[in-house]
C-alpha cells in the first residue's frame, strides 16, 4: 500500500505543500487545502500551472505534471506553491 506523505507550510498568501513520495496515479489529493474558484497550483521549477478539482471526501485532487521523471526540478521531493488570485 502506498501512502502519500505530505508537509504545509505557508508563507503570507501562499501555502507550500511538500510531496514526498511521487503518487503513482499522478493525481494527489491535498486534505489540507480547501477549494476556491481563484486558487493557482504550481510545482516550483516548472512553469506550467497545475489542473485541479474538487475532492468530495474534502480538499482538492492536483494533476501533477506530464514531465518525464528526469526532467522534473527535483528527484526526492516536489513542492507545489497554492496561492489565491
Amino acid at each position: 500500500m502506498l501512502f502519500l506523505i505530505f508537509r504545509y507550510t505557508a508563507k503570507k498568501s501562499t501555502v507550500y505543500a511538500f510531496i514526498l513520495r511521487w503518487p503513482k496515479s499522478n493525481t494527489v489529493t491535498l486534505g489540507a487545502v480547501k477549494y476556491q474558484t481563484q486558487l493557482s497550483i504550481s510545482m516550483l521549477g516548472l512553469a506550467e500551472k497545475l489542473t485541479f478539482k474538487v475532492n468530495p471526501a474534502g480538499g482538492i485532487k492536483v494533476q501533477m505534471p506530464l514531465v518525464p521523471y528526469s526532467q522534473l526540478p527535483c528527484q526526492w521531493a516536489w513542492i507545489l506553491s497554492i496561492n489565491v488570485i
